[in-house]
């Protein structure tokens, strides 16, 4: 199988998630250098979200696609750049002068996202009122390594910016594009107001770092925006297709395997601000909420479809299988009880169940 850059994305992606999940697990379960792992563990799996969208980027957006061999060169020196990052992470923990450099690296990279976001937006196309979300992601990527530069570590804030602006306004810019057929008129009003309240939660957390706005205004704009995205994909509507009738099992699967996980992810986004809004789950409880929950479940959703194409596989619905959806949910569900009762073992289990589900899903994908 021929190694394209797309591909290479994705490599790393599952493999840097791989290895971020068993730090994760070997903190928990107090093997080894519990300061190492915990500092590790999450920007692991940062970056492993870092390099599984912009495959799929590459994949999805036609301008991205180019025969130029300038423009090749240009991805591969992104994809470079992930990788110089990247080390550099890593080795901070032993020298702290290494995360600003990284920071750089990455904010540079991320200037790559916001110039070809752009570009594509200026592209006639379909479901238009995606793009702005589009933009706002690579915007919020770029705020994201800029934070990370000004202040020099990970702090609840950039995570904001990172889980919420860019990996959700981009998860939401994808579903919009690929579920539009749920999608009428009056629908694409909520998806402008989806984009109002996500324009206002950024800016509000943009005054928290610079002038201590107080952090709850952002955080109650992302709950609004996430419902109303939610409402706007129809996915809590028994109402079909109108072309559903003339499905065959196979493909009736895909759309109820794909509404399925759908529905879950944006339940654990939106329980998962309520109840830190309202102060009832801490910190951790949250960001694996949304990391894990809401991102996790979106993956496990578009995966099958986008990654399957990229490895030449003419059947994605093989690599459909509820079951592993069902045990990533459980296993996230413990971590997230785990962390609330303070129960070392659930988490410990949840990692386990999150890590075979993991498993199932990359091999029927590869297989």
């Amino acid at each position: 199988m021929k190694p394209t850059l797309e591909r290479l994305f994705l490599y790393k992606a599952f493999s840097i998630l791989l290895v971020g999940t068993i730090l994760g697990l070997l903190y928990i379960a107090r093997a080894g250098n519990p300061s190492l792992l915990i500092y590790w563990h999450p920007y692991f799996q940062i970056y492993s979200l870092v390099y599984f969208v912009s495959g799929i980027a590459l994949n999805m957006l036609p301008k991205f696609k180019s025969s130029n061999i300038y423009m090749k060169n240009v991805i591969l020196s992104v994809l470079i750049l992930y990788d110089l990052s990247f080390i550099l992470f890593i080795i901070s923990y032993f020298n702290t002068f290494f995360i600003e450099i990284s920071a750089l690296i990455l904010l540079i990279s991320s200037l790559f996202l916001v110039f070809y976001f752009i570009r594509f937006s200026l592209i006639k196309a379909n479901f238009p009122e995606a793009d702005p979300f589009f933009i706002l992601s690579s915007l919020s990527f770029f705020l994201f390594s800029f934070s990370l530069l000004i202040i020099g570590q990970l702090t609840f804030e950039s995570q904001l910016l990172f889980f919420l602006g860019f990996i959700g306004s981009l998860i939401y810019a994808v579903e919009v594009r690929m579920v539009a057929v749920r999608q009428t008129i009056n629908y694409r009003i909520l998806t402008h107001c989806s984009l109002l309240f996500m324009i206002v939660s950024l800016l509000s957390l943009f005054l928290h770092l610079t002038l201590f706005l107080n952090l709850y205004y952002s955080l109650l704009s992302f709950f609004v925006s996430f419902i109303i995205m939610a409402f706007s994909l129809r996915i809590f509507e028994s109402k079909r297709p109108l072309t559903i009738h003339k499905f065959g099992p196979r493909e009736k699967k895909l759309v109820y395997y794909n509404q399925g996980a759908m529905i879950v992810s944006y339940i654990w986004i939106i329980l998962g601000l309520l109840f830190f809004v309202s102060n009832i789950i801490n910190i951790d409880m949250f960001i694996h909420s949304v990391s894990l929950g809401f991102i996790g479940n979106t993956i496990f959703a578009f995966a099958p479809i986008f990654v399957s194409n990229l490895f030449s596989k003419t059947d994605p619905l093989k690599s459909m299988r509820f079951e592993a959806l069902v045990i990533y949910n459980i296993g996230v569900l413990l971590r997230v009880i785990g962390s609330y009762y303070a129960f070392p073992i659930w988490s410990l289990l949840s990692g386990l169940l999150i890590l075979i589900a993991i498993f199932i899903l990359v091999f029927r994908i590869l297989s």
